[in-house]
């Protein structure tokens, strides 16, 4: 690579702002259900603890009562930490002849998902939902907006053959072209 494309960084966000606006919907709406089931288990538990304490089998009471404020607490920790996965983002770069591939959940949390030398690209195409469907491959898919122009890329990472769909600008596809 020239010293011009050492380091190249990419940002893809929801571009559609009916699906931004989808996605902050249900974001606040599953945080919302997680607060009700919450406060809802909380609720039961305490119903549950005073009849478990006033119950004269309590054997009997013991899985019959517990079990549905357990029940809610569960759905409640599922609702809270799956909103999390509505707000995402991806950042792609090229530093140091390495493709680094970041996701960003609700534009805080950054987490490292791809890391892959430059070196170990086979070859980049354009994509097709069918032909990657086809793919024996292992897949990862690291895009947000279905309309938007997207590029398979084949490569072998941690020693197995991996087929990664990215959405790249210009500038990206001819720094990958060239590190081929």
């Amino acid at each position: 690579m020239d010293n011009s494309l050492d380091h190249l960084e990419m940002t893809v966000r929801r571009r559609d702002p009916a699906m931004q606006t989808k996605d902050t919907f249900r974001y606040h709406l599953l945080f919302a259900v997680s607060g009700a089931l919450l406060l809802a288990a909380i609720v039961a538990f305490y119903t549950a603890v005073v009849s478990f304490l006033t119950a004269v089998d309590r054997s009997a009471a013991l899985y019959t009562v517990f079990l549905p404020p357990l029940l809610l607490f569960a759905a409640a920790a599922v609702c809270f930490f799956s909103k999390d996965n509505m707000r995402i983002e991806y950042d792609y770069s090229l530093e140091d002849g390495k493709l680094i591939v970041a996701k960003i959940k609700n534009l805080s949390s950054r987490k490292e998902v791809l890391n892959l030398p430059l070196n170990q690209l086979k070859r980049i195409e354009p994509f097709s939902p069918e032909r990657f469907a086809a793919l024996s491959e292992r897949k990862l898919n690291f895009t947000l907006n279905p309309d938007e122009p997207r590029h398979l890329l084949f490569c072998t990472s941690d020693g197995t053959p991996t087929a990664v769909v990215l959405e790249l600008n210009e500038a990206f596809q001819k720094a990958l072209r060239k590190a081929i």
